[in-house]
């Protein structure tokens, strides 16, 4: 932290300087202008924009990489506000992905999280750190230029589909999964998302076709247990861009269960190591026992169906049901927004408890 000199009794002594906040960055512009310099003062360093040309391999432009960084910087408070350490950190790792890091586009973003422990133990009010978060498509296009898997697709299936044989050729999915296309004048809405999934080809010579798929199904419970233990779960793409999130936590979980190599491993420990939050996990766990009970909307929808309609998805379990059948006939329900509401204000009241 920066200090300041002052008069006491005659003798000057050194006193820690106000730390700037996020507000202050709000506030005035002129901060940020000054922020932006320090930061591309940073950069301009030889030698460290010979490491970034290094670590990218070429995948990237430098000059273009530090453009969209500090256009974030002067943009965004919260990431003005972030450590230049940590700032340098998601610049050095977004190099190493080759990716940039400019969110629309650039397949990852600079995500801006409060440091509470450091926070705390250095006295201060917060303390944001940078961390680089690769964003759904990112995960998908370094998956296949890993070489991890020969083709990769991702969606989301709303409560108001209906099940059918359609399916895959619209969205070109593997066949596993099948879901009729939207109704016409159907208005995708958030809460109406009932399941995300993910598929993938993986290389296999032995296999017939030299490949084998890989599939997997998260309803809406398991997709906002992954929000409630995300440090970010009610800000940034959770908020903005619903959608994306539930794909991209189909994507993560199907991770599982492909090779992870070069680049994709990177950024699938980059996103794991930044979303650790204990605290958000507890109230993850709590979720989970709050969605025992009861049948989701998207039960409800599946055990209205004429049993014509309902299109083998994938090969026939012992018990006679499909694949996607089985998963939600095992998946808990949902819990709904006034549980995820009421969950939260337990957990802040035991929070407060705690401090007090």
């Amino acid at each position: 932290m920066a200090e300041t000199e002052k008069k006491e009794g005659g003798a000057i002594t050194k006193a820690p300087a106000k730390a700037i906040t996020v507000n202050d960055y709000e506030k005035n512009p002129k901060l940020r202008a000054d922020r932006v310099k320090t930061i591309a003062t940073l950069f301009q360093d030889p030698d460290r924009r010979r490491k970034l040309a290094t670590l990218s391999g070429g995948s990237v432009n430098v000059d273009q990489m530090i453009e969209v960084v500090l256009a974030a910087v002067s943009k965004t408070p919260r990431i003005a506000a972030c450590s230049i350490e940590s700032i340098g950190l998601a610049v050095q790792e977004a190099a190493e992905l080759g990716i940039l890091p400019s969110g629309a586009g650039g397949l990852a973003h600079l995500v801006p999280f409060n440091n509470g422990k450091k926070a705390r133990a250095l006295n201060l009010s917060e303390f944001y750190e940078c961390k680089l978060i690769p964003d759904y498509k990112g995960l998908v296009f370094l998956a296949r230029e890993s070489g991890s898997v020969l083709t990769i697709s991702a969606g989301v299936i709303y409560a108001g589909q209906v099940l059918g044989k359609d399916w895959s050729a619209r969205e070109g999915a593997d066949d596993h999964l099948w879901v009729n296309p939207l109704p016409p004048g159907f208005v995708e809405r958030d809460e109406d998302i009932a399941y995300a999934w993910a598929a993938c080809k993986i290389p296999a010579p032995s296999a017939p076709g030299g490949a084998i798929t890989q599939w997997v199904l998260l309803t809406r419970a398991q997709i906002d247990k992954i929000r409630a233990s995300s440090r970010a779960a009610d800000s940034g793409p959770w908020v903005t861009n619903f959608p994306e999130m539930a794909k991209k936590s189909a994507v993560k979980r199907l991770s599982k269960l492909a090779p992870r190599r070069g680049r994709f491993a990177k950024a699938i420990e980059l996103e794991e190591r930044a979303e650790a939050d204990p605290e958000g996990l507890e109230l993850a766990e709590e979720l989970q026992e709050a969605s025992k009970k009861g049948k989701s909307r998207a039960q409800q929808v599946l055990e209205s169906l004429p049993a014509h309609e309902l299109t083998p998805a994938g090969d026939s379990t012992e018990t006679g049901q499909t694949d996607l059948e089985e998963a939600i006939a095992n998946a808990p329900r949902e819990p709904t927004d006034e549980e995820i509401a009421a969950e939260r204000a337990e957990r802040s009241e035991r929070e407060k408890k705690k401090k007090g």
